[in-house]
């Protein structure tokens, strides 16, 4: 599955946040993916360490889903 990196962004706001993409947060990390300054796997990194996450049950189905394209 090749996702742009728009789509990657917005499918881990999707499918590991559970929710939309806020603007801000879409900008922040498709730049850092277009500049190279962050590979996909830090930024599914990011992510899971978000203290959005923090204290929640994970989504790994979600983290899998985004990240790979597939269910686990």
């Amino acid at each position: 599955m090749n996702l742009s990196n728009s789509e990657f962004v917005n499918s881990l706001y999707t499918h590991v946040l559970l929710r939309a993409a806020d603007s801000a947060g879409l900008q922040y990390f498709q730049s850092r993916l277009d500049t190279g300054l962050a590979t996909r796997s830090q930024v599914v990194e990011s992510f899971l360490n978000s203290s959005e996450i923090m204290g929640a049950p994970t989504q790994l189905a979600g983290v899998y889903h985004a990240a790979l394209g597939r269910q686990p």
